[in-house]
Order: structure tokens, then C-alpha cells, then sequence
């Protein structure tokens, strides 16, 4: 895995080089091309180890579109007159390596919650991103609508999404158009984007909560990417253990920001607090029992008494 993320750093070097310096000089592009080509070997070679886990990996599609883009750039590079087409092409590819490698940041540990902490604010901004899609789409049409002459749709809907982000420019605005923008701003900056924020915070506590249990899965999961490629092994099936050395002396820092700490603090004294009662309530129900039973003996005694004295 160290040799395939060492690989891949080369890869994105040159290409940035090819980018800045180089972008119509053949030699440097063959060269991309042949590193493209070994990671690509190696991606065929896990397909071929183990089909259904790679296609279960969200990285592994990334991959191939990276490895199609490199060969489609590659092949028309050939021909210089389609370079406008090609130009998108080279935009893509490098939009789609630069996404790739934040998978190999998981190699290590400090990045390697990161990572997972992205994908997990991903997931969870799938509602609210639908939310603010129809919002945005919303204002688009009352804006279009707004516009008396011959407006194209496209331009509302850009200038809509620049409502979201703040970027907006109010000059001839009319009273109506006022009083849209206004709703625009609460609703989607100020309520929406506020919203995300929360979002993401709760995320983070979530992530925080569970961050050994999604640290040691993502380290699992790069063992079996591993193992499924050692074919030969396959047929040794004894069970064995994962073992983890961790430093007993280690504090780990990511504990330290987690904004559950204090409620958990505070849960632990209220369990302290009702133990500690339900200590002295059932003190007191032993008390209790005691002078029930001691009461009995009494009536009992008194009752014995009774009956031996002479009419």
C-alpha cells in the first residue's frame, strides 16, 4: 500500500509538472501515461483477485475513470487539432486524480480520520443538499419571472446559487426584487447555510464518539484490500487474531476536542448520584423490614402475654 501511495505521489507530480511547464511536450506526457499504466495494472489485478470488492469501493470507480480519461488524453494528444476536446479531457483527468489521492491519505492515522470524516459529512448532507437545491431551483424561477424582458433561465439559476454563497449585487434592484432577495438571504444564507453548520457539527461529535471503531475499520478494510490480492493464500483458513499496539501512555488528542466530553462527565456523576440513592433507598427498606419484623415479634408477644394471664 506504502508502494502504491509512493507511486501515485510520482504520478501526481509529473502531471502537475506536465500541467504548469510541459502541457504540449510528448515526452513528459509518455511518461505520465506509462505511471498511469502501472497503477492501472494494478487496479486490474485486484478487479481480477477479488470482483466483488472492488466493486463494492466507491475509490475503485474513481480509478477507472481516472485510467479511461488518461488513455482517451493520450490517444487524441496524438492528433493536435482536437485539442479543444482534449483540453476538457485534461481537465477532468486532473480533477479526477487530485480526487483519488485523498484516498491514500489513510495510510496514516491522523489523516486517516479525516478521511472518514469526510465521507461521513457527505452522507449525511444528502437531505439538506436536496433541501437547498429545491430552495435555490425556487428563486431561480421567481427571479426569471421577476425579469421582464427575455431572460434566460441558466443565468437565474448561477445567479441564485450566488445568492447561497454571498456573492450578489443589489444595484437597480426593484421593491418586489427587494423583497425576494430578502427571503433569499434568510432562507438560504442565513437559515440553510447555518443549518449545514450544524450539520457537520453533529457529524463531527459522531465521528469523534466512534473514532477508534471507524479508525480500526478503515485500517481493516486496506488489509483485506491486501489479502484478497494474495491469491496463493487463499487456501490457509486458520483463524487468527488482529493485533493493535497502542501506547498506555499516549493521550489521544482528537478526544480532547470532542464536544461529548462534557456530557458524558456530566452522565457519569448523575449515575454516580443515583447509585448513591438507590444505596440509601434500599438502606432504608432494609430499615424498614427490620421494624416491620421487629413490630410482629411484639404484637406476637404481647398477644402470648395476653393469654397467660389469669381471667
Amino acid at each position: 500500500m506504502h508502494a502504491q501511495a509512493i507511486l501515485y505521489a510520482v504520478y501526481m507530480l509529473i502531471l502537475s509538472i506536465y500541467v504548469l511547464y510541459f502541457i504540449e511536450e510528448k515526452t513528459v506526457l509518455s511518461i505520465l501515461f506509462a505511471i498511469s499504466m502501472l497503477l492501472s495494472v494494478y487496479e486490474a489485478y485486484q478487479l481480477w483477485a477479488s470482483p466483488m470488492s472492488y466493486a463494492k469501493d466507491l475509490w475503485n470507480y474513481i480509478d477507472t475513470a481516472r485510467t479511461l480519461s488518461s488513455i482517451l488524453y493520450f490517444a487524441i494528444s496524438l492528433n493536435p487539432q482536437d485539442w479543444e476536446i482534449n483540453h476538457d479531457i485534461l481537465v477532468f483527468l486532473v480533477i479526477i486524480s487530485w480526487l483519488r489521492g485523498i484516498s491514500y491519505f489513510r495510510i496514516f492515522q491522523n489523516t486517516r480520520y479525516m478521511v472518514n470524516l469526510i465521507s461521513e459529512v457527505i452522507k449525511d448532507m444528502t437531505s439538506f443538499l436536496i433541501l437547498l437545491f429545491y430552495s435555490t431551483l425556487s428563486f431561480a424561477f421567481i427571479f426569471l419571472v421577476l425579469d421582464e424582458n427575455d431572460p434566460k433561465f441558466l443565468d437565474y439559476l448561477k445567479m441564485s446559487y450566488r445568492f447561497d454563497v454571498g456573492d450578489f449585487d443589489t444595484s437597480g434592484m426593484s421593491s418586489i426584487e427587494w423583497v425576494c432577495f430578502i427571503l433569499v438571504t434568510l432562507i438560504n444564507m442565513i437559515v440553510m447555510l447555518n443549518l449545514l453548520i450544524a450539520i457537520i457539527g453533529n457529524t463531527f461529535g459522531k465521528v469523534q464518539e466512534n473514532y477508534q471503531i471507524a479508525d480500526t475499520h478503515e485500517l481493516v478494510g486496506m488489509i483485506i484490500e491486501i489479502e484478497t490480492m494474495l491469491v496463493k493464500n487463499r487456501k490457509i483458513s486458520d483463524p487468527c487474531y488482529f493485533q493493535m499496539c497502542i501506547d498506555s501512555n499516549s493521550n489521544d488528542n482528537k478526544d480532547e476536542t470532542d464536544k461529548t466530553i462534557p456530557l458524558k462527565k456530566h452522565i457519569k456523576t448523575l449515575q454516580a448520584e443515583i447509585a448513591k440513592v438507590n444505596e440509601e433507598v434500599n438502606a432504608v427498606k432494609a430499615s424498614t423490614a427490620n421494624i416491620e419484623k421487629q413490630l410482629e415479634m411484639l404484637i406476637e408477644m404481647k398477644g402470648k402475654s395476653d393469654e397467660q394471664k389469669p381471667n
